[in-house]
């Protein structure tokens, strides 16, 4: 299991968290597991955490980073997630995932 990030713009990683609306938690998420994280308790906000990240650009642009979400906070529409990236794996050219991924 691995959590993936995705944004428009890939400089917000260069910042520590970046908020994600709501609605955007989850998606194109297996229903099973959905099920599993979708309320934010303690104990599955652990559970995400203990996850390693994908961290990329929408339409597989630029570079992809791998790393851990480091805490997720919970605001009335959005869900701001502090993340840091595994230095020791350097970053993969997000064409090369495109392979990979389950039309």
């Amino acid at each position: 299991m691995y959590n993936l990030l995705m944004v428009y713009d890939a400089s917000v990683w260069n910042l520590p968290s970046t908020e994600f609306s709501r609605s955007r938690f989850l998606e194109y998420t297996e229903a099973g597991i959905t099920a599993d994280h979708r309320v934010l308790s303690l104990e599955t906000v652990e559970k995400i955490k203990s996850y390693p990240c994908l961290f990329l650009e929408e339409q597989f642009n630029g570079v992809a980073k791998v790393g851990y979400i480091r805490n997720l906070r919970e605001r009335s529409n959005a869900i701001l997630i502090e993340y840091e990236f595994d230095d020791q794996i350097g970053e993969i050219p997000a064409e090369q995932l495109v392979p990979h991924v389950a039309s």
